[in-house]
């Protein structure tokens, strides 16, 4: 059974329940007319929006509707335009067809008329050759042999005109070119004067000391000359003798010997002679052999061997023209160097080339021969490349000089060889040399006189106008410069200058 409690509170809960569905019913109907008024609110709202866009609409439509009119509007406008512009050009362009009817009908008319003058013009050809022929008693063919040989004649004439203008400004172009890359290499390259003096000089301390070194009715100094092959001067300069050899390893070994000799306190005898020599001519050999090591090594050469160190290192003492031959080599050598690079050519077989081309004027005052021959067997000997042998070879044209290193040693040895101060010569030479220059170029016919000038590098040549025309000067100007270049010997270049002068001379009455 329940208890009172229990009753009390299951009543309580009924009672509550029961005012929660009354209170729940009553709610109800006040909520749906809620609902209803908002709906009828929100159906409102939409249409009035709904009729707010259809005037939009309406708008916009008729905004559309008035772009489109007047874009027809002016699209329309340039159609007629456009029509009309067509109208015209129509009306032009059939002008201009009846234009271009009328100028070919007058064209052909013009042609038939040339066609007319044509035939009517070789019709008065054919009738005045015919006459020609009639007047002049030739055949035909004859005539126009002739007549072409003239043409033929002319053209050749006016040909030998223009060839000429085109070599002569070939030519003009080329030697300035040249010009400036021989300017550029000689300006990289500075050096004094190479001559050599011909004598050397021995300082002795005491004017006593030339006494000792004669002996006795001067045999002492005659044994010496006689076993150093020199000619020792005794002259009237205070403390000086001078020592003078063609050979001048033999004058510096002399040299040396007298220097030995007038230092020694103790009395000169042919002993002592013998013995300064022969230790000069050691320390001469040793110098030799160290210039060969120092060029060989200069010049990045490898396992050379000491008989060809001591031939390079005898360019010492060797000459031309009072020029060191080691000092020319060099400069060859830096020379041929700086045109190798300008002209892009091998620049270690011209370099070489340059420096060996006289390599056997070391060895000519023992070997019979001419120097470049010696020079080609020297190099080939040692195994030097065809190249730079040829090169070395040809730069006194045994053969031509016809591969660019041969050509840049040529100019390398032409412009050390040519420049001022490097090389002298005795009077009588340099006469004898300008005199041979004039008599080559007066062995040819129609010269009138010759002269040498520019001690010897130009040779100026006058020539008789009746005799030699202007088409035959280049011709004699050739022939007079490969004359010298086959008969004479001499340093650098000539310059080959014929001259034709025409003088007409007339009196008035």
């Amino acid at each position: 059974m329940l208890s009172l409690s229990q009753l009390f509170l299951a009543f309580g809960v009924l009672a509550l329940t029961m005012v929660g569905v009354a209170f729940v019913g009553y709610k109800a109907p006040v909520n749906v007319r809620a609902v209803k008024k908002e709906q009828e609110e929100k159906i409102l709202a939409a249409q009035k929006e709904a009729q707010e866009i259809l005037v939009q609409a309406k708008n916009r439509t008729n905004d559309v509707k008035k772009r489109a009119h007047e874009e027809n509007e002016h699209f329309r406008q340039q159609l007629e335009r456009m029509e009309t512009l067509m109208s015209t050009k129509e009306g032009f362009f059939k002008k201009r067809e009846l234009r271009c009817q009328e100028l070919h009908a007058l064209l052909n008319n013009e042609q038939n008329l040339i066609a007319q003058l044509k035939t009517l013009l070789s019709d008065q050809k054919n009738k005045a050759n015919d006459k020609l022929v009639e007047l002049s008693g030739m055949g035909k063919n004859d005539a126009k042999e002739l007549l072409m040989e003239t043409y033929r004649q002319d053209i050749l004439a006016e040909k030998e005109k223009r060839i000429a203008k085109v070599e002569e400004a070939t030519k003009d172009m080329a030697k300035r070119r040249a010009k400036e890359i021989l300017l550029e290499a000689i300006q990289k390259y500075s050096a004094p004067t190479s001559v050599e003096q011909k004598t050397s000089t021995v300082t002795v301390p005491r004017d006593e000391v030339k006494g000792y070194l004669l002996g006795k009715d001067g045999s002492l100094i005659q044994y010496f000359e006689e076993i150093s092959e020199v000619d020792v001067i005794f002259n009237d300069l205070p403390k000086t003798i001078h020592v003078s050899a063609y050979n001048l390893i033999k004058r510096h070994i002399a040299t040396s010997a007298l220097e030995k000799l007038v230092k020694k306190r103790s009395i000169i005898t042919q002993e002592s002679m013998k013995k300064a020599l022969e230790d000069s001519e050691k320390e001469t050999d040793e110098n030799i052999l160290e210039t060969g090591r120092h060029v060989a090594k200069t010049l990045k050469l490898k396992d050379t061997p000491q008989d060809l160190l001591r031939i390079i290192g005898r360019l010492n003492f060797r000459t031309s023209y009072g020029q060191n031959i080691l000092k020319h080599s060099y400069e060859v050598a830096a020379l041929a160097t700086t045109l190798a690079y300008e002209l892009g050519a091998d620049v270690e077989t011209c370099r070489l080339a340059a420096f060996f081309h006289d390599i056997g004027k070391a060895i000519d005052y023992e070997v019979e021969g001419a120097h470049d021959d010696l020079s080609k067997q020297i190099l080939e000997k040692y195994g030097f490349s065809p190249e730079i042998v040829y090169a070395a070879y040809a730069h006194h044209d045994k053969v031509p000089a016809n591969t660019i290193p041969s050509m840049i040693v040529k100019a390398a040895d032409a412009i050390s060889a040519g420049r001022p101060g490097a090389r002298q010569e005795s009077l009588q030479k340099y006469l004898e040399r300008l005199s041979a220059l004039e008599e080559t170029a007066m062995s040819f016919a129609g010269v009138q006189k010759t002269f040498a000038i520019s001690a010897g590098r130009e040779i100026r040549v006058i020539v008789d106008p009746e005799q030699i025309q202007d088409e035959g000067v280049r011709k004699l100007a050739k022939d007079v410069a490969h004359k010298i270049e086959s008969d004479l010997t001499y340093p650098g270049k000539i310059k080959v200058n014929v001259i034709r002068k025409t003088r007409s001379i007339d009196y008035a009455k």
